[in-house]
């Protein structure tokens, strides 16, 4: 090869190395923008229960919570509640009074009411990335599972153990059984943090709620209705589950 044919191939090869590097970049890997490792955070949100049947629940949280990485924190929330029975279960008592009382019957299930109730948790939050909501504004979220426990304070009102009617006729009942408790609570959620900046994020979340049920079967409704305790807890009463979905905002400290 003579020296002249040496010296072409070393500068083509001199042109071809950087179109061949930058036609394939390395990708940029982007930091975390809003990091929350070893940060305390305060938040409030306002929940509304979906997938109501019997029972409807509105909520009001409070929350503190620590990440103590980027991926793993705490959080302690109490919650008060406004809760009562659906038009559904308000009609079935109403249906049932105005029948003659005659057999026995079973009351509902789930139809205990959340007023109260404080949780705590674990927080796994393994998905950090950015969306854009326009060509100017884009969004970093962190999605997180949030696993935990606590107690609730409960009311439950029957649609089907009436004490004292007030008008066959119309269905209504002067005097329902009513009952109270505090239960043991188990509780999940999947959520999002939407990072408005360094100290605050908007929350949203589907939030589960889990405690056992309770119930009467076999009620005498004529001897209820006498003013006499009748029926027999369900041996196997089974779970409630109550669904809500948060919406509120975390301050970051």
């Amino acid at each position: 090869m003579s020296t002249l044919q040496v010296l072409a191939l070393a500068g083509l090869a001199a042109v071809l190395a950087p179109a061949r590097a930058s036609a394939s970049p390395e990708p940029p890997v982007e930091p975390r923008l809003y990091p929350v490792g070893g940060r305390f955070s305060l938040g409030a949100t306002v929940g509304i229960g979906v997938f109501d049947t019997l029972t409807r629940t509105g909520t009001l949280d409070l929350r503190a919570g620590w990440d103590f990485n980027d991926w793993l924190g705490v959080d302690a929330m109490v919650t008060g509640a406004l809760s009562g029975h659906t038009a559904l279960a308000d009609r079935i008592g109403q249906h049932l009074l105005q029948t003659p009382p005659v057999g026995t019957v079973d009351d509902l299930s789930d139809l205990w009411q959340l007023k109260a109730m404080v949780l705590g948790g674990v927080r796994l939050s393994p998905l950090y990335g950015k969306f854009n909501l326009g060509s100017d504004l884009p969004i970093r979220y962190q999605g997180y599972l949030w696993l935990g426990a606590g107690a609730a304070w409960l009311d439950r009102t029957s649609v089907v153990v009436c004490r004292s009617v007030a008008s066959r006729e119309q269905g209504t009942c002067a005097d329902w059984l009513t009952e109270s408790r505090v239960a043991p609570v188990a509780s999940g959620a999947l959520g999002f943090r939407l990072f408005t900046g360094v100290h605050g994020a908007v929350l949203l979340e589907l939030r589960f709620v889990v405690w056992k049920d309770s119930y009467l079967l076999g009620v005498d409704r004529a001897a209820a209705e006498a003013g006499t305790v009748t029926g027999q807890a369900a041996p196997s009463p089974g779970f409630t589950n109550t669904v809500l979905v948060d919406l509120g905002y975390a301050f970051f400290f």
